[in-house]
């Protein structure tokens, strides 16, 4: 994620959307980090515990997917590569739980 900041900036140039896996990606310059809602991933984690405390056979305990994540937009980014922002956020909402606007930071303290 720490070379996403020595690459963003070829990206913007070259009017590029680049997407990284985490927040921490847009972050570090790019267009759009898509990750998991770690709320969400908590709550239906306890859940499945609370079940096989309960008595659930875990190996019989169904996997669970999740379909929506949260979406972290570079607005610095999102600018530079010409989209328009309040379009961008809504062509995403209905594949996230969150939309969240972040800008470039090179360090996370």
């Amino acid at each position: 994620m720490t070379a996403e900041l020595t690459i963003y900036e070829l990206f913007q140039e070259a009017q590029i959307p680049h997407y990284g896996g985490a927040d921490s990606f847009a972050l570090n310059g790019a267009f759009l980090g898509y990750g998991v809602d770690y709320e969400v991933l908590g709550a239906t984690t306890g859940d499945m515990v609370a079940e096989i405390l309960a008595g659930a056979d875990p190996a019989t305990t169904p996997v669970r997917t999740f379909e929506n994540g949260i979406a972290s937009i570079n607005t610095e980014t999102c600018e530079a590569i010409g989209f328009d922002l309040a379009e961008i956020e809504e062509l995403f909402a209905p594949l996230c739980t969150q939309i969240v606007e972040l800008t470039t930071a090179e360090s996370f303290e």
